[in-house]
């Protein structure tokens, strides 16, 4: 159970983490975008760049998100147990 625990807190940390990277990029969009919409780089290198860390904060939310789903699930299902075994 120890195990799952330590998977969830190390999930939700690195879930906020992650949120707070999306927020950054956000952030950026939001600062840099003109009255039309577009969201204006210096070059395409830094454009693509932008993309991929965006995509990879959604992708590494995601994974840490169902890690913390799974771990909640036998930190739940351990306990449950361990509460019909004793009656």
């Amino acid at each position: 159970m120890k195990y799952a625990i330590i998977i969830f807190v190390i999930s939700l940390v690195m879930g906020f983490h992650n949120q707070r990277k999306l927020d950054r990029l956000e952030k950026y969009e939001f600062e840099h975008r003109t009255d039309g919409g577009v969201v204006g780089f210096s070059s395409y290198k830094d454009a693509k760049r932008h993309s991929r860390k965006k995509e990879s904060a959604v992708s590494s939310m995601s994974l840490w998100s169902v890690l913390a789903a799974m771990s909640l699930l036998a930190i739940l299902a351990i306990w449950g147990w361990g509460k019909l075994a004793t009656g």
